[in-house]
């Protein structure tokens, strides 16, 4: 190469880098835009949905609005498996035949704001042995509560027959989540002057009426340690020892929709030897809006009060084989009832 096609070519090569450099410089400048952080929409977004659900219940939902901005802004709702995205305030859903719980989702959109969104759970449930709960044992022999005609399951234990699942009477209490639907399959929870109708007794099948079908009555603390005997073949029980043992005789390993109601904890071992069929079914305080525990603790209700102002239940804890006592206010704590009758 001679030197004046050198020059040429090295000519070259500089106009080449300052192009080069003017696309680069170009090319990663940053957008202004990129720095703009965007508002917020100014208030919350709400609706209601209720916690549990039957198969084919039909529910009509609808949003709120944001404060601002007060135009331009859309609304929809969606939900896997169970609503493809639709526009607008309000919908409508129907439950499928699938046991399982779907999120459904509520959102805001406008062009130069955040979207806001806001999102409840529902969860299918079946009543019945084949329904959402699995594996509890069927007992052959059962009542009818002409009440609300309804059927429930019984079973000698000892000296008393025990429902083996809890109350599911509407004329008193609540149900888990305030959901009908739970009621079917965890029974309602109740004060204990709503289960017992205020009053205390003592003795061996003795309990009052209360809630319970007629002929039957709310457990007395005599009648829990006639449970006790038999589930740890004990003839003399201390009704205020912890029972160990009895909470893994009482609560039965099944599933609801596929899930463990007893969560493992490799010191529990539920084994359900009575029949007694235990659920994880939680509480309710404050006047039956704050609930918990549920797939944790079962409590049940005695008939016997501590004193005037309290009375005594037992509970069942997944991480614990006993099924200690305690007490509490007789309006403070809405639980389970198991009703029984002395053979």
């Amino acid at each position: 190469m001679n030197l004046k096609n050198s020059m040429k070519f090295a000519s070259r090569l500089v106009v080449a880098a300052a192009l080069c450099g003017a696309v680069m410089f170009t090319s990663c400048k940053k957008d202004d835009d990129d720095d703009k952080v965007l508002p917020s929409m100014d208030g919350q977004l709400s609706f209601k949905l209720p916690l549990y659900s039957l198969v084919g219940e039909t529910y009509s939902l609808n949003g709120n609005s944001v404060v601002s901005p007060t135009e331009g802004v859309t609304y929809c709702w969606y939900s896997k498996g169970l609503i493809d995205t639709v526009k607008g305030q309000s919908t409508t859903i129907t439950i499928p035949d699938s046991l399982a719980t779907f999120a459904v989702q509520y959102i805001a959109k406008c062009t130069g704001y955040y979207n806001q969104s806001v999102s409840n759970n529902i969860t299918v449930v079946k009543p019945g042995f084949n329904g959402s709960i699995e594996g509890i044992p069927q007992p052959k022999d059962s009542i009818f509560d002409t009440r609300e005609n309804k059927w429930y399951h019984i079973q000698k234990i000892g000296n008393l027959n025990w429902f083996t699942e809890n109350l599911n009477y509407e004329g008193a209490g609540v149900p888990y989540g305030n959901a009908p639907a739970a009621g079917t399959v965890f029974g309602r929870l109740y004060t204990w002057n709503e289960a017992t109708g205020g009053e205390s007794r003592n003795g061996l099948g003795n309990g009052p009426q209360g809630i319970c079908p007629d002929g039957w009555s709310v457990p007395t603390n005599e009648d829990w340690q006639d449970l006790a005997k038999v589930a740890l073949g004990a003839d003399n029980i201390d009704f205020f020892d912890d029972w160990k043992g009895v909470g893994d005789a009482l609560a039965v390993s099944a599933t609801f929709n596929g899930n463990n109601i007893w969560p493992f904890s490799g010191t529990a071992t539920p084994n359900n030897k009575l029949g007694w069929n235990a659920l994880a079914t939680g509480y309710v305080t404050n006047g039956g809006n704050n609930f918990g525990m549920l797939f944790k603790y079962g409590f049940w209700w005695s008939s016997s009060e501590k004193d005037s102002n309290s009375a005594y239940y037992r509970y069942i804890f997944y991480n614990q084989t006993g099924c200690p006592v305690n007490h509490v206010a007789k309006d403070l704590f809405g639980i389970s009832v198991r009703c029984v009758k002395k053979i």
